[in-house]
């Protein structure tokens, strides 16, 4: 339960505010009509977390913290940035670009969960 509670933890503390700033610019879009597509990115977003986190809790891969944070917030700008610049269109390949921004920002949360994982018994 600690792992589960420190997962919530991540992504409604403002620690974690970069998935929250993600999510909505990758979303935003998107129309309440357009669940669909906006159901589709999430979810890819959130497979490409998770992969990336389970071989970073692993030790399977190691990334420096300091390029990952600066890879996320530059996932960050430039999803505003297609999306202003396509005139907040639907991007077809959003979807891969919502997957392989998970796998980013899940070595983010990796990084931090090695960090904690230290002091605990992983099983």
């Amino acid at each position: 339960m600690f792992y589960f509670n420190l997962g919530v933890r991540h992504i409604t503390d403002w620690q974690g505010y970069d998935h929250m700033l993600f999510l909505l610019a990758l979303t935003l879009p998107l129309s309440f009509s357009l669940w669909k597509p906006t159901l589709r990115w999430i979810t890819a977003f959130t497979l490409g977390h998770s992969i990336s986190l389970a071989v970073s809790a692993l030790g399977w891969v190691s990334l420096p913290g300091a390029w990952i944070e600066l890879a996320i917030a530059v996932t960050i700008a430039f999803t505003v940035v297609v999306h202003a610049l396509a005139g907040f269109k639907v991007m077809a390949h959003g979807i891969w670009i919502a997957g392989l921004f998970g796998l980013i920002h899940g070595f983010g949360f990796g990084s931090y969960y090695t960090f904690i994982a230290q002091s605990e018994s992983f099983w």
